[in-house]
């Protein structure tokens, strides 16, 4: 008989295109065969501010075989202070403890620290807790990086302190990349660091994507140019991925180029300022070749899926596995990725489906000639990219990694 899981989730949206595809999805296929409990911790504000009726969360879940359990926490901010810590974390405990006491479960699987801090406290009351640590992110560090605590600051040591007791208590860790797992487990070869990456949104699979009526390489009809190559960027824009750095390495390729070469940014719509801000600073015939589109997570696929090469550039070190090289990959578009972003660099370097650039040392020759040879090969590289997030990062693949690591537990 399958265990039960409760999967906790603090603050989040469940109406997010976010949550939806990383949590949800892959829920819906492991809750065919085990029974999920789904406890959402929510703000009060949540529904203050008009999001989606509870019970129709709770009735749209109810029909994939996914109990929600929904609990209010009153938290004046966000991330809680550590002084405000002992206000709010014992609300979280309350409704964990009870959500597993009412359901006799004894599998609670924690996505981010807040929610693990309180499973944390209550496997030293409870110990048959069997704690399943899912942090996404490194959150003392991206903290920081966000400006909310000030570097090697009480708040980000006292959550460094509750990382580590986190992960001593917990019978597995899960990691979105072998990078992250690795500077969570500081190289140790414990089996516990389990790594489960992000998977592509389940609303992939039903579009069709089907290849360009104008691929690169082929002509437009009618006439005798051949539609110029186009390097994509998806998702938003500020302090993690700069515009800057994005129109930097295109600037380089469109001097290096000898051929007409196009950027796509796919952003919000609340970003495109800060292309067009940004864009001021470079002259009009490289202004001209860039263009942007706000489309719905549904349709990114669609409308990447003639791109050359997907971007995703960081000034800073992370060492997750982000989105948005999922769903290049997923829309069999190649990515060329910087060294920083650690995650996505290991899985392109490993399965051979892109090109990592070297942070202090930029060959932009290389980088033209990557271009050029997806051009002329550009239905081997689609192939290639998309296989290889089939096998790897499409919600089966994902739920099964997932019921595999309950089954362990």
């Amino acid at each position: 008989m399958t265990s039960s899981v409760v999967y906790t989730i603090v603050r989040e949206n469940l109406d997010d295109p976010l949550i939806q595809s990383q949590v949800l999805d892959p829920l819906r296929l492991v809750a065919k065969e085990r029974r999920i409990v789904l406890l959402w911790l929510f703000r009060l504000d949540y529904l203050i501010r008009g999001g989606q009726p509870i019970s129709a969360l709770r009735a749209s879940l109810a029909a994939q075989n996914i109990q929600l359990v929904v609990w209010p926490f009153i938290s004046g901010r966000f991330p809680v202070p550590v002084w405000l810590l002992p206000l709010v974390a014992p609300q979280w405990m309350l409704a964990i403890g009870v959500t597993l006491f009412r359901y006799r479960v004894s599998i609670l699987h924690c996505r981010s620290y807040n929610a693990a801090l309180a499973g944390l406290y209550l496997n030293r009351v409870f110990s048959r807790i069997k704690l399943v640590f899912d942090p996404r992110s490194p959150y003392p560090e991206e903290c920081v990086a966000a400006g909310n605590w000030p570097d090697g600051g009480r708040s980000f040591q006292f959550w460094k302190r509750k990382e580590q007791q986190i992960c001593r208590s917990a019978r597995a860790i899960v990691a979105i990349s072998r990078p992250f797992a690795t500077s969570l487990n500081e190289g140790s070869n414990d089996p516990r660091y389990v790594v489960i990456p992000n998977n592509y949104p389940s609303s992939f699979l039903l579009s069709e994507i089907v290849d360009n009526d104008i691929e690169a390489g082929q002509q437009v009809e009618g006439s005798d140019e051949e539609e110029p190559p186009t390097i994509c960027y998806v998702g938003s824009l500020g302090h993690w991925n700069r515009v800057e750095d994005y129109l930097h390495l295109f600037d380089q390729l469109h001097t290096r180029s000898e051929e007409l070469i196009r950027l796509l940014f796919v952003v919000p719509k609340q970003c495109r300022r800060q292309v067009e801000d940004a864009l001021l600073k470079y002259s009009m015939p490289l202004r001209e070749c860039v263009e942007m589109d706000s489309v719905p997570q549904t349709q990114v696929a669609d409308r990447i899926k003639g791109c050359v090469a997907g971007l995703q550039l960081m000034s800073v070190v992370d060492a997750r596995l982000s989105v948005k090289c999922v769903e290049y990959l997923a829309a069999g578009v190649p990515v060329i990725v910087s060294e920083n972003v650690r995650g996505a660099a290991h899985v392109v370097e490993t399965a051979g489906v892109g090109i990592v650039l070297a942070n202090d040392a930029l060959d932009i020759d290389d980088v033209w000639s990557f271009v050029q040879d997806v051009e002329h090969r550009r239905d081997h590289w689609r192939d290639l990219c998309r296989e290889f997030a089939s096998d790897t990062f499409s919600p089966n693949a994902v739920a099964e990694r997932l019921d595999e690591l309950y089954d362990t537990v």
